[in-house]
């Protein structure tokens, strides 16, 4: 999702500039400024779903344990820049930005229990535990690289100093998407590795077995 303000402004005798040369669009020279919002969608409890139809969705193979419940969510990130150009002849634009948004959230978190147990139940307690231990360490991978996010975005911001392109409309907007996303791609794989990591860390035998000794009938 892209946001765009374009200038139209005439500049007929404006000298055309080589591709990626430095210009200026009057009005708009102060450096561009980008912004980073967070959030982190509360889950959503499901219990559509039975233990043997968890197994055959399941991820993981080879043990059942793991199928008694499951925690997913999605990572978004949307780059929204705020683009102004200066037509400078010859299809040629001056290219400054004003605002990136930069939203970064975890959204559609879901954490499914197995129907076969009633949510009054002790298994269904145990499982719901497990899986918000889940739930947790995502949340406190993404709270880790949030700085690190805003960090990269301040780079990005620093790499978007007014250019001369070819672009024009949305062509333009797509550049500097790609170019802030160039900065925060390398946060978002190890906050994708932090959180595997995390996670895997309570996806083990010993863990499962602790699940299943809280109770008594399963």
């Amino acid at each position: 999702m892209t946001r765009l303000g374009v200038l139209l402004a005439f500049a007929a005798a404006a000298p055309s500039a080589a591709l990626g040369a430095t210009c200026t669009v009057p009005g708009h020279e102060a450096p561009a400024r980008v912004e980073v919002s967070s959030s982190i969608a509360q889950p959503v409890y499901r219990r559509g779903l039975s233990r043997h139809e968890l197994s055959r969705q399941a991820d993981l193979s080879g043990n059942r344990d793991a199928e008694l419940g499951r925690a997913r969510s999605d990572t978004t990130v949307t780059v929204s820049p705020q683009v102004w150009l200066l037509p400078l002849g010859k299809g040629r634009n001056c290219m400054t930005v004003d605002v990136v948004d930069i939203q970064w959230r975890i959204d559609a978190a879901a954490v499914d229990i197995a129907s076969d147990y009633p949510p009054e139940s002790c298994p269904y307690r145990a499982i719901k535990d497990h899986e918000d231990q889940h739930v947790r360490l995502t949340r406190q991978a993404f709270e880790d690289y949030l700085p690190k996010m805003r960090e990269a975005a301040a780079a990005a911001a620093r790499d978007l100093a007014p250019t001369v392109t070819a672009a024009d409309g949305e062509a333009a907007a797509q550049e500097v998407v790609d170019r802030v996303t160039l900065r925060l791609q390398p946060v978002l794989d190890a906050y994708q590795h932090e959180a595997h990591r995390l996670n895997a860390a309570i996806d083990t035998r010993e863990s499962y077995a602790e699940v299943h000794r809280r109770c008594d009938t399963w």
